[in-house]
Order: C-alpha cells, then sequence, then structure tokens
C-alpha cells in the first residue's frame, strides 16, 4: 500500500517528513479539516511528494503566518498527502484561523498541482500581502479584480495577440502569464463583461524565436485540411489540431503539448 507523505508542522523545518494516510485528532477538542485534490497537470516539478515538501519549508508557512496575521512562532499541523489532499488540525487554534490557514495552503498546493512553478505559487502568495495599486489599464483591473491573487509583475500583454475584436464586434484585450513550460491566457472583454478563466498552452508558442514557425505551420494545417475537403464547423478544431501537431513535428520537429492535455475537462466544438 503507497503511503501518503505529511507534513506534520509545528515542526516547519524538520529535516525529516513522517508518513500517514491521514492526520488524526491528538487532543479533546480538536477535529481535522480536510480538502480535495490539488492535482490538475503532471510535470517534472510538480509531483505531490515535491508539492509537500515545499508545504513544510519555511517560506511557504511563513507566507500563511503573515498572510492570516499570526505569530511567527505559530504551530500548526498539517497534512499535504499523496494525491495532494490537504488537511489541516484545529490544534491551538480557533476553528475559523484553521479554515483560513486551509484555504491559503490548498491555493498554494492546487496552484502548482495546475502547472505552476514554486517561485510563481509563492509570488501568488506575497501578492496577497501587498498594498492595493491603482490600474490605469482598465482591462488589467478587470482582470486583477476578477483574479486578485495573480502577482501582478507577472501578467503581461499578449505580444502576438494584445487585441481581439470578435465577429460581434466586441473588443478583448489578451494577457499571457508565462511560467515555466505553460503559459496562462487570459482574455478581458471590453466593459463588465465576464473574464474568461485562464486557458493554457505550451510555453513554446510564445517564443519569439519559434513563433514564426508556429504561424507557417497553421498555415499549413489548414491548406492541408482544405485540400483535404475538411470544412470549417463543428469538430473543425480537432482535425485542425492534429493536422498542426503533424505539420510542427514532421517539417519543424516541434513536440508540443496539447490543449486537450493542457486543459483537462474543458471540450471544445
Amino acid at each position: 500500500m503507497r503511503l501518503a507523505l505529511s507534513i506534520l508542522a509545528g515542526l516547519p523545518l524538520a529535516t525529516s517528513v513522517s508518513f500517514a494516510q491521514s492526520l488524526f485528532p491528538t487532543n479533546r477538542g480538536e477535529t481535522i479539516l480536510a480538502g480535495g485534490s490539488g492535482r490538475g497537470i503532471n510535470l517534472p516539478h510538480n509531483d505531490c511528494a515535491t508539492i509537500a515538501r515545499e508545504a513544510n519549508g519555511r517560506e511557504v508557512y511563513g507566507l500563511l503566518l503573515r498572510i492570516l496575521k499570526l505569530p511567527n512562532n505559530t504551530s500548526v499541523r498539517y497534512l499535504v498527502g499523496e494525491h495532494c489532499n490537504v488537511q489541516v488540525s484545529t490544534l491551538g487554534l480557533k476553528k475559523e484561523i484553521a479554515q483560513a490557514f486551509a484555504t491559503l495552503l490548498r491555493g498554494y498546493v492546487n496552484s502548482r498541482g495546475s502547472g505552476h512553478t514554486a517561485q510563481y505559487a509563492l509570488d501568488s502568495l506575497r501578492q496577497r500581502l501587498l498594498p492595493p495599486t491603482t490600474e490605469t489599464n482598465g482591462y488589467r483591473a478587470a482582470l486583477f479584480e476578477s483574479f486578485p491573487d495573480l502577482p501582478r509583475d507577472w501578467v503581461k500583454e499578449d505580444p502576438f495577440h494584445s487585441q481581439i475584436l470578435t465577429t460581434n464586434s466586441t473588443l478583448f484585450q489578451q494577457f499571457v502569464v508565462l511560467d515555466g513550460e505553460i503559459a496562462w491566457t487570459y482574455v478581458v472583454p471590453l466593459g463588465n463583461g465576464r473574464v474568461w478563466p485562464p486557458v493554457r498552452v505550451d510555453a513554446k508558442e510564445f517564443d519569439l524565436k519559434l513563433r514564426p514557425r508556429f504561424d507557417a505551420a497553421r498555415e499549413e494545417a489548414e491548406e492541408n485540411l482544405k485540400k483535404r475537403g475538411v470544412q470549417k464547423g463543428f469538430g473543425y478544431v480537432h482535425h485542425f489540431e492534429a493536422e498542426l501537431d503533424a505539420v510542427l513535428r514532421q517539417k519543424y520537429q516541434i513536440k508540443r503539448r496539447g490543449f486537450s492535455e493542457l486543459n483537462p475537462g474543458i471540450i471544445r466544438d
């Protein structure tokens, strides 16, 4: 039977960790708050054991205490399991503080599990400690209102599609967060429209040296489908993605992570 990697803080700087399936109450009145999995995309740098070790480190633990305005010698029992599940004990804490700690810890775990690097996930926590700033760009202001934990310095205008005008004359601004192998793209509409959830893209597509090859491959893929009689419409995107990947591999020796791999659970027509 595989065992979950457990973080029993109160020893946040421990040189060794213990192994257990779950946290169990050790004192009268103590309860264990449990949360779900933080897994999303499997990358070399975000296995659950790695995330658990980070959660037990000085930096993450200290940031969680600072955000909650707790003394830096506060001891919290918590666990990050083998499936990136989070458990937090109420021992020595008010229940609402333990719940807030669990929410912050899950945020870090979910960020890492979604594919973000440790540096980004730390900066996202630090963003909570920074004083609010006034955004002169209305699109950025709308983006940060919807996603307040986005580290401001990580968010850039999409260098290739900064503005998008749709067929119904709606203007959008597109932003990108480049973080390791993955790029997160955010589309913000003009006015009071809803900010779309981010879409993950292989960061190779934002490499200035590789972009001309991607553009040429897209044109070739579209032309190939046209010659084969594949019409645009329902399901076309799947034919196009497969053809694009084939052209990228065969002609340019580029292998990218596709939409379905990076955005599990999102279905496109």
